[in-house]
């Protein structure tokens, strides 16, 4: 037999002496055990007592670290992990670090980290149970042993029926859980079976989380259709009677009828042209008269003068006034008006100009942004 075979069986046989001890703390039969039977069973494997670091502590890590299903309980396979843990500690050596398996849960990060806290809090609490229940254990095999001297087989049997009795406090504690469940499933179906299957056509009962039912929901949208869609059709009505009225009243307009036209200060362009006509007229009046008047005066000049030619006139006095200094101020006076009204001419050109080149051609067709 080979080096390697050897320690092949001196494990299988070391795995089969932990099972049998295993198996007598199984007292249901479950292939597992709890955190009080955890402790004892340890004892009896004679490794609590080697244990080097803090008892109840290390009990209670190893049984969350290795309890990976989190169902409380330790299966054989489990149990065999803090079993080598609790052999390495004993013989000083530090353990490899464990490989785990991504979580099944579906918690985050926090979650499970916050679940593990929980779980090994719970788990060091139980230890200290159990730490309490294996001294009592003790003590009471060594006041068994010191008052009658009871072998170990009394002494075995009291233990089994501690054990018997911690078995059938966790059988009742798991059935009363099954029960639980068990009436919690049946009212489940009950609810299940009490609630109509749902569809387009029942969903007008349901109630939404503001208390409002879906019927008074869906009989609220539909209105709220309706009055937007009379009110659109109101808008629409209106806007067609508006620009039927616009084109009714309308003469068709290119540029010849700007005069209709309304400037910026408010004032139309008809207006406009009526005032600087006025004006126009009004400066071609006053300078005509003024021409009349100075060729009157002429006459009445020429009329008085005796022997004197057009040469001369210039010379002549008419109500103290030098005829020639009377006509230079009269031509100057002339020049002044004629600049005058060439002046208001071209900037009433201009000004229709500007207005001709701000306003857009309009027709029929370009009505809609006329004022209404």
């Amino acid at each position: 037999m080979t080096d390697f075979e050897a320690l092949k069986r001196q494990a299988k046989e070391r795995e089969e002496g932990v099972r049998k001890v295993f198996v007598n703390y199984d007292h249901d039969k479950s292939d597992s055990i709890d955190m009080m039977e955890l402790t004892c069973l340890l004892d009896d494997l004679g490794l609590y007592e080697k244990i080097k670091t803090d008892k109840t502590t290390f009990v209670a890590e190893m049984f969350a670290e290795f309890d990976k299903n989190g169902d409380g309980v330790l299966s054989f396979e489990e149990f065999k992990g803090v079993y080598n843990r609790a052999k390495d500690n004993a013989a000083g050596r530090k353990p490899a670090p464990m490989t785990r398996a991504k979580t099944q849960s579906g918690l985050d990060s926090t979650m499970e980290t916050e679940r593990k806290r929980v779980a090994a809090e719970s788990a060091k609490k139980k230890a200290a149970e159990a730490e309490e229940m294996l001294k009592a254990n003790r003590e009471m095999k060594a006041n068994l042993a010191a008052k009658g001297g009871k072998d170990s087989k009394e002494l075995d049997q009291t233990m089994k029926q501690k054990r018997a009795a911690l078995a059938a406090e966790k059988k009742a504690k798991k059935e009363a859980e099954a029960r639980r469940i068990k009436e919690e499933n049946a009212r489940m179906k009950a609810k299940i079976k009490n609630t109509k299957a749902a569809t387009d056509n029942d969903l007008l009962d349901d109630v939404a989380a503001d208390g409002t039912s879906v019927a008074d929901a869906r009989k609220k949208k539909a209105a709220d259709g309706d009055a937007a869609r009379d009110a659109e059709r109101r808008r629409s009505m209106q806007s067609a009677k508006d620009l039927k009225e616009m084109k009714k009243n309308a003469v068709g307009r290119d540029d010849k009828d700007l005069l209709d036209d309304v400037a910026a200060d408010g004032t139309s362009i008809a207006e406009m042209r009526r005032q600087k006509a006025a004006e126009g007229d009004a400066a071609r009046k006053a300078e005509e008269a003024r021409y009349k008047q100075s060729a009157k005066d002429l006459d009445t000049m020429k009329k008085n003068a005796v022997g004197k030619d057009d040469k001369d006139i210039n010379d002549d006095i008419v109500g103290g006034v030098n005829i020639g200094e009377a006509r230079k101020q009269k031509a100057r006076e002339g020049e002044e008006a004629r600049q005058a009204e060439e002046d208001r001419y071209k900037q009433s050109a201009k000004d229709l100009a500007a207005m001709k080149k701000n306003t857009a051609a309009r027709t029929d067709h370009d009505l809609l942004d006329d004022p209404v």
